[in-house]
């Protein structure tokens, strides 16, 4: 016995194709299937062009998109500012605004500090000796070295094996990585060095 013919009317359109296709002639009548369930009027004469909505919505050759991820922190002392250690010797960092975040930040918290005060002599696996400064060097009321810092604009992985070194060889000493993120959180109020 053969199946009797279904009734296409009767059946419920999906969600995402019922205002793309309509049932009855009439005001669909005048349009034509482009693409895949999209559809353009035929009399309209920009039918040809592409719509001016999607040309502006196409983000310029070379720019970021908005989504990018942006760090907005505290303004850097001027570029002549000079910075007082702890043997009160005079720095000046022209070149490096985070550093003279950092300095500022050490400064204005009351810490003892020296700048490039001494290398320590890394080991590599294959034997050749490498020096290596962090950028300060944090002493207590005693004169015992509590914490070194190195200021970087971001973490690398070179960065990370030369602490991974530093760790093994000079496992006493206590470290800070200091980007520009950690930076900005330092200098939000309430926030503590921890040292």
């Amino acid at each position: 016995m053969p199946k009797p013919p279904r009734n296409r009317s009767s059946r419920k359109p999906s969600p995402g194709k019922a205002a793309s296709s309509p049932a009855r002639p009439g005001k669909g009548a005048a349009k034509s299937p482009v693409g895949r369930g999209r559809s353009q009027d035929l009399s309209d004469s920009s039918a040809t062009r592409p719509s001016s909505a999607r040309l502006s919505s196409a983000r310029p050759k070379g720019s970021r998109p908005q989504g990018g991820r942006s760090v907005t922190g505290p303004k850097a002392p001027d570029p002549s500012t000079v910075f007082k250690d702890r043997d009160g010797a005079a720095h000046v960092f022209p070149d490096s605004a985070l550093k003279r975040l950092a300095a500022a930040l050490l400064s204005e918290r009351g810490k003892r500090w020296r700048y490039r005060a001494f290398g320590f002599p890394l080991f590599t696996q294959s034997g050749r000796e490498q020096e290596w400064h962090f950028d300060f060097y944090v002493y207590d009321a005693n004169e015992a070295l509590i914490r070194l810092i190195a200021v970087v604009p971001r973490e690398t992985p070179q960065l990370w094996d030369r602490l991974g070194l530093f760790k093994r060889q000079y496992p006493m000493y206590s470290y800070e990585i200091w980007t520009s993120e950690r930076l900005a959180e330092l200098y939000k109020p309430r926030n503590q060095l921890g040292f």
